[in-house]
């Protein structure tokens, strides 16, 4: 029976506001991005593929977009952020990240990245020997991800769905998921 270490990394799917600081205008907030993203009357106005991730079963693609929900106000506010469409065998799911969240989450996983890379980072045994950043603690972060390493199996990263099903990406670590990041971060940059 394979031991299995499992790395994670939390992230909640919402952005809450700070207590006491009354409630957010979904307008300007990272989740505004979502909502109208996802919103049937929203209309894409720029779009690039940033690329993707595939093992088995298992997709993810990456797309930076800038989008505007008509309907959700009498003038429209443009939106920008990351798209990450999910494909799993047991289902399907997309998930959100505004422009603004882009960078704190690629620190997030770079600094996963560089511990995982330290010396005997993954030798703890049954327990983990890395346990993630404080960062993800305060909730504010939609992309939600694991590091899995079971055994002499093998290894890969996990994104969790917004229903909290795991897609795994065997082979995949956190670095690819930063690079991907990172890519959004200059497309969006570089958008018109």
């Amino acid at each position: 029976m394979s031991r299995c270490l499992l790395v994670q990394i939390l992230a909640l799917c919402c952005s809450l506001p700070a207590s006491g600081q009354g409630t957010a205008n979904p307008a300007t907030s990272p989740a505004g991005f979502a909502t109208a993203a996802s919103a049937a009357s929203a209309r894409v106005l720029w779009s690039q593929n940033i690329g993707r991730l595939d093992s088995g079963e298992s997709h993810a693609v990456f797309t930076a977009l800038a989008v505007e929900n008509p309907a959700a106000a009498a003038t429209p506010t443009q939106f920008r952020g990351l798209r990450v469409d999910l494909n799993w065998a047991g289902g399907s799911d997309s998930l959100y990240v505004d422009e603004s969240l882009l960078p704190p989450e690629k620190e997030i996983f770079d600094k996963l990245s560089a511990d995982l890379d330290r010396p005997n980072a993954l030798h703890g045994g049954s327990r983990a020997a890395i346990t993630g950043s404080g960062e993800f603690r305060s909730g504010s972060y939609p992309l939600v991800a694991d590091y899995q390493v079971y055994g002499p199996e093998g290894s890969g990263l996990r994104i969790l769905s917004s229903g909290h099903s795991a897609v795994l990406f065997t082979g995949s670590k956190p670095t690819d998921l930063s690079n991907l990041l990172a890519r959004a971060i200059t497309a969006l940059a570089n958008a018109h």
